[in-house]
């Protein structure tokens, strides 16, 4: 069996030099037993107490590379005392120091079978090769791997010598390289973002926080008679917002044996947003003589509060939408009459298509003009998203998220504020973990 740890990945070849290492500091006498195995030295040792005399002592055959040290990402150790090779303390000590953070290798002790106490292997790619084989296919792909890392040694001059590498050096620069690319695709998502939309980037701590920006200073900004609304009016509007449901037909549970097909919509989100507008104006309280259709149509938008008493249509996936333990419940029947709170489109829907008996009990309404910036803001999102997306540019999926949080930005939950005496700094401090 080879023992020259050269034939070892890189990092191992690194993390021998470090167990070694930490070893001689205990007065632990560490000798490197077993390294890279070829596929006739592993296939002559799976025939070992099956074709051949003696025990047998391993489960892995050569032919398919089922041991990690044909991967060269293992060794077997020893203790360098006659008569005291495989001495279970010496393994166990060996053991601590080898899983420890100055080390970091895995270790075959640990596993329920078979035990093997004297081997080592980086535990980065699991107890098995078969995340190697998943990922490399072939071990002459995973060696390119590595083969290229030595390259790179060679190349930042972090090699000391055949077998050892300054890993500091090699971290340092890579760190640099990671924050080097960071800052230029930053740059790049910068400019990008300032010609498209005149925003700078560098002003906001996240996605959402630019997304909002985008709609203030495109489409809620340049109209004056739009209006933000909060207290009581807030709370009110707030109960017209649902939500998406994930539900079966009828709600019931169903068990199919045959194929499912599933359906993926482009950017849904978006597309509904392409059919939003805002209203200029305020609110106006709705009398009680305009709380009727009539009056209502004529309004650019408006939000009731209605009761239904019946509903005269049915369908798989009803519109209804009934809370039921503080969950909106999307429901096709009702016992007795429900109150819920509608906007002037979701109200049209359940006349047209669940046939409702209602009566009006409150709300508001908008008589100001409708405007149509926010579908061309939203357009125009998409299609630089679009324009990135056929550069194969990853500019495109942040292009995505910004219209998913344009989405969510318009339907915030209004943020509520409470003041709170807290005694003592230990219960500040306790107070501030649970919550924060």
């Amino acid at each position: 069996m080879a023992r020259n740890i050269n034939q070892l990945h890189p990092w191992m070849q690194y993390k021998i030099y470090l167990l070694k290492k930490e070893c001689k500091k205990q007065g632990l006498q560490l000798g490197i037993g077993e390294c890279f195995r070829s596929v006739k030295e592993q296939e002559d040792l799976y025939a070992k107490g099956r074709s051949t005399p003696g025990k047998i002592v391993t489960n892995a055959r050569g032919k398919s590379f089922s041991s990690q040290h044909q991967w060269g990402i293992a060794v077997d150790i020893f203790q360098n005392i006659r008569g005291k090779e495989y001495e279970d303390a010496f393994m166990k000590k060996v053991a601590k120091i080898a899983k420890s953070k100055k080390v970091g290798l895995s270790w075959g002790g640990d596993w329920k079978s078979p035990v093997d106490t004297p081997h080592f292997y980086l535990g980065k790619w699991g107890s098995t090769p078969s995340l190697l084989k998943k990922k490399y296919g072939s071990f002459s792909e995973f060696q390119k791997e590595y083969e290229q890392f030595e390259k790179n040694i060679d190349k930042i001059g972090a090699r000391i010598d055949e077998r050892y590498f300054d890993m500091f050096k090699y971290a340092e620069f890579y760190c640099k390289q990671d924050v080097r690319i960071l800052r230029e695709s930053f740059n790049v998502f910068r400019q990008g973002f300032k010609s498209d939309f005149n925003i700078d980037v560098v002003n906001f701590i996240s996605i959402s926080s630019l997304a909002n920006e985008v709609f203030n200073h495109n489409v809620y900004y340049p109209n004056k008679n739009l209006f933000k609304v909060g207290g009581h009016v807030r709370h009110f509007l707030s109960k017209a917002v649902y939500g998406g449901r994930c539900m079966c037909a009828y709600n019931k549970k169903w068990y199919v044996e045959a194929n499912i097909c599933d359906y993926d919509a482009v950017s849904l989100y978006p597309s509904a947003m392409a059919r939003l507008w805002t209203v200029e104006g305020r609110p106006n309280v709705i009398s009680d003589s305009h709380l009727n259709l009539e009056f209502l149509s004529k309004q650019a938008a408006y939000i009731v509060e209605i009761k239904i008493t019946a509903v005269h249509k049915h369908y798989p996936f009803p519109l209804i939408v009934q809370k039921i333990n503080g969950l909106n419940v999307n429901c096709d029947e009702i016992t007795e009459p429900i109150t819920i709170v509608v906007d002037n489109i979701m109200l049209e829907d359940l006349i047209n298509f669940q046939q409702i008996e209602f009566e009006f009990i409150k709300g508001y309404y908008w008589d100001g003009e409708r405007d149509t910036r926010i579908q061309d803001e939203i357009k125009k999102i998409f299609q630089k998203r679009v324009e990135y997306k056929r550069q194969k540019n990853p500019l495109q999926q942040l292009y995505k998220l910004i219209m998913n949080s344009c989405y969510g930005k318009t339907i915030e939950k209004p943020v509520e504020k409470d003041i709170k005496y807290i005694r003592g700094f230990e219960d500040k401090e306790k107070y501030i973990r649970k919550n924060y």
